[in-house]
């Protein structure tokens, strides 16, 4: 998910109104909070502005657990278990980074708190700093939330615990041992909520990344119960390996790396101006006595500013062909000016790899204006 900008939305308004609802239910110089907050706050980003409202809470409250309290009275209760959640009140950010930046001495006050604050705002990047400096108390918590009845609270095990979480800190000594979250994985593997199992499966991706072999003997624990909602999270969680076309991660999602599917054609574009799409066409038959499937992605090897190639793999499609069937795909894949990736002219490689493996390869020239 991409985090929406709502730059302006942080302003001397919203001040107000946060302060408001505290103010509501404790003693809270509101005045004095929202001239804190918006001092300097023009030029600021939307996660600079979060961060001067939490430090503008902070210095207004007197105390962290009097601000904390009336935070979590502010809240009321949620009925329905389902609801909220995730990015649904965008507005209590500030709340969660103030939690995350002041509240590191009063543990279990905090992590009440972030239980309450994510079924309204997902708390998954302020509860990092607490698996970092209180790692027993915190995963205790989390071991409570594994079974709480709100789907929120247990996607946080999942999302919050993520190494590689984006736009997250990372969390070194998961990435270097991630048996403690695995345990919790293997709790939720079989969870109600489709949104808890699409996290379990984006976590079981950040494993792979560090440990594939790990990530793979995990996926093929689970797969051992092959239901639906299981094969489906494996596919998701093993997809970072299935595009390097690793055996173990294509074995487990049900495709063979020695199939015998013969490429008939693929076609690229030999001319690409960048802001224009590289057309691809590739035509696939199935020489196997029986249904098999397979996966095709395509491989851009990106040429960089020395002069070298980068390869980035990107997915096409999975379909489960009959003997003698062909597939045929066509592609239109925009090359256009992003931000994390500087184009740069010159010959660039593109591979047709099916079922991990390459299969046929063509060359492109990639023209960048003003280059």
């Amino acid at each position: 998910m991409t985090t929406p900008d709502y730059t302006s939305r942080f302003d001397g308004a919203l001040a107000r109104r946060l302060g408001d609802r505290i103010a509501d239910t404790t003693p809270f110089d509101v005045d004095a909070f929202v001239a804190r907050a918006t001092d300097g706050i023009e030029p600021l980003r939307m996660k600079e502005r979060v961060v001067a409202f939490a430090d503008a809470l902070h210095a207004t409250g007197g105390s962290y657990r009097a601000v904390l309290d009336g935070i979590v009275a502010s809240l009321g209760a949620v009925e329905d278990p389902d609801a909220g959640g995730a990015w649904a009140d965008f507005d209590l950010w500030p709340f969660t980074m103030f939690v995350r930046r002041h509240g590191l001495d009063d543990v279990d006050a905090s992590l009440d708190a972030l239980g309450a604050l994510t079924r309204r705002f997902t708390a998954e990047f302020a509860i990092r700093p607490y698996l970092v400096h209180h790692t027993d108390a915190t995963f205790a918590r989390l071991e409570d939330w594994v079974d709480a009845p709100c789907p929120h609270q247990r996607r946080l095990v999942s999302e919050g615990t993520r190494p590689r979480l984006p736009w997250g800190e990372r969390l070194r000594d998961l990435q270097a041992d991630p048996s403690p979250s695995i345990a919790l994985l293997d709790r939720l593997v079989d969870d109600p909520s489709e949104y808890v199992r699409r996290s379990v499966a984006n976590h079981l991706n950040d494993i792979a990344k560090d440990h594939p072999a790990l990530a793979v003997t995990t996926a093929e624990r689970w797969r051992d119960d092959d239901t639906p909602h299981r094969v489906r999270l494996i596919r998701h969680g093993m997809r970072t390996l299935v595009k390097a076309g690793d055996p173990g991660a294509l074995a487990v999602t049900g495709v063979r790396a020695d199939a015998d599917v013969h490429v008939d054609a693929f076609d690229a574009s030999t001319n690409v101006t960048l802001g224009e799409a590289l057309t691809l066409h590739a035509r696939i038959t199935s020489h196997e006595p029986a249904p098999i499937d397979v996966v095709v992605d395509f491989v851009i090897h990106h040429v960089r500013a020395n002069g070298q190639t980068s390869p980035k793999v990107f997915k096409w499609r999975r379909r489960t062909l009959a003997p003698g069937e062909t597939l045929t795909l066509d592609k239109g894949h925009g090359i256009r000016r992003i931000t994390t990736r500087r184009y740069y002219p010159g010959t660039h490689r593109v591979d047709l790899q099916v079922n991990g493996a390459v299969r046929a390869s063509r060359t492109f020239e990639l023209h960048v204006p003003d280059a």
